[in-house]
């Protein structure tokens, strides 16, 4: 039982860091840095590229269950230490405007066609809630894959609003950060041509909010674009950068 306890662990080690030499598509090793963070992904891409030679040798139950007993120690040593200095701050007295940071990267599935979509959540300048998840369909431009991930962005937000009306708390108008000047003006334009007709009606939820001004949709630019950090991988120089700036720092 607890080698095959052990067994369903390492598939999920697996699953959430895949190794990239059994990958479709080959993804660059985490380059050096003294950064705690950076240096904490490159030592579990090693480990899991050693882990998956392991795996591939079909070893008996001793053999895994040792395997086992190593990787996992490995694995919890490497996510205990390094960033578990860093955490969000909340400060009192912010503003409670719900505000939405929308980004797609457009066909950058490595198993796939498909667009990965990301978002951050905001009440004030307070970092509530975030998801990053590759979207269902298949989008045929940039613009398209931006526009889907704000509609799955507005979803969010309206549930957030909800929230906050059950607490007696009212909001402002919500507000959505887009840094695609082409999805914006799919949301503000009534009429269906043909480079968007074939757009699933589902993701046209977005258009209906910004019609009747519940919702806003904004552009930012893509340097000030803090979702950048959830839609793919970045250069030690961005992510540092973004990473502090969706309030993500030492505790004091």
């Amino acid at each position: 039982m607890g080698c095959e306890r052990g067994l369903d662990l390492l598939e999920w080690i697996c699953q959430q860091h895949p190794c990239p030499a059994l990958a479709s598509r080959h993804a660059p090793s985490p380059p050096n840095s003294d950064d705690p963070c950076l240096a904490r992904s490159q030592a579990i891409y090693k480990m899991n590229e050693s882990l998956h030679k392991d795996l591939l040798r079909k070893p008996n139950n001793d053999e895994m269950a040792a395997t086992m007993n190593m990787r996992v120690s490995q694995f919890r040593q490497h996510l205990e230490v390094g960033t578990t200095a860093y955490g969000l701050w909340y400060p009192m007295g912010t503003s409670l405007d719900l505000i939405g940071y929308s980004d797609a990267d457009w066909a950058g599935s490595a198993d796939g066609t498909k667009s990965t979509s990301g978002a951050c959540f905001y009440i004030g300048h307070c970092l509530v809630a975030w998801h990053s998840k590759k979207q269902n369909c298949i989008p045929l431009s940039i613009a398209e894959a931006e526009y889907i991930s704000a509609g799955s962005c507005s979803t969010q937000l309206l549930w957030m609003k909800s929230l906050l009306s059950d607490y007696r708390i009212p909001s402002t108008t919500l507000t959505i950060l887009c840094d695609n000047t082409s999805a914006i003006t799919i949301s503000k334009n009534p009429v269906l041509h043909s480079r968007t007709k074939h757009i699933e009606l589902k993701y046209h939820f977005l258009r209906e909010l910004v019609e009747s001004n519940v919702l806003q949709l904004e552009y930012i630019s893509t340097e000030n674009q803090l979702a950048d950090i959830l839609t793919k991988p970045l250069d030690q120089k961005r992510f540092l950068h973004l990473r502090k700036a969706i309030g993500m720092n030492p505790s004091i």
